[in-house]
């Protein structure tokens, strides 16, 4: 709901940041209830990093709500991956 150009958008997720050594990990890889909800305020380190949207880090269900859902947000984050230098390091596999 800005005055941008709507075709520079970019999309990004935060996932765990699993360089962090006190980042714990289910056995699906997301934060442990205990350690998301059990953080002490203030303290502050790097939970999280925030990567490109992308195959591994959506989901086919997820990127198929997308695809139905809204197709023109879809069609731009399918650009986003084509086109933008942050998402060159994907495989062609991997790009939505």
């Amino acid at each position: 709901m800005n005055s941008g150009n709507i075709q520079k958008s970019e999309f990004y997720i935060s996932i765990p940041n699993v360089t962090n050594s006190n980042v714990q990990l289910d056995g699906l890889g997301n934060f442990t209830y205990e350690y998301k909800y059990g953080r002490r305020a203030g303290y502050v380190q790097e939970y999280v990093k925030r990567v490109p949207f992308h195959r591994e880090t959506l989901g086919n269900e997820t990127i198929h709500r997308l695809v139905e859902g809204t197709p023109a947000v879809y069609k731009l984050i399918h650009e986003f991956n084509l086109s933008n230098s942050k998402t060159s390091f994907l495989s062609e596999q991997n790009r939505l």
